[in-house]
């Protein structure tokens, strides 16, 4: 068993109805280059906002610890289905498509904005 900690920017944007929606989250070694990366995204054109993230865990069996809201950049929702749902797909992309469990609680680590 060897625990992985992904660091993730996910960026966020409205759809033709007003509905939030993730864009592609994209992997970083560090949590800085992760929340310099989702800060950049939530000003790149298209985007309304985006969370810098990580989870830790071991992708071999899918158990990982809750996920970690490193910095918020925009109005993110805390705690809905509009943020879990897109942080699980991104996950389960970054690791290969192996099921991660589920969520539980987000907690917050570090400034939000």
């Amino acid at each position: 068993m060897v625990d992985v900690t992904y660091y993730v920017a996910l960026p966020f944007l409205q759809d033709d109805t007003g509905s939030l929606v993730a864009g592609d989250g994209e992997e970083f070694q560090s949590p800085s280059a992760a929340i310099h990366r989702a800060e950049v995204l939530s000003r790149t054109a298209g985007n309304i906002r985006a969370v810098a993230f990580s989870r830790t865990g071991d992708p071999s069996i899918g158990e990982f610890t809750d996920a970690i809201i490193l910095r918020k950049f925009g109005d993110v929702p805390n705690r809905s289905t509009a943020l879990v749902s897109p942080i699980q797909t991104t996950l389960e992309s970054i690791a290969g498509h192996r099921p991660l469990g589920g969520f539980g609680n987000f907690r917050k680590c570090g400034n939000d904005q």
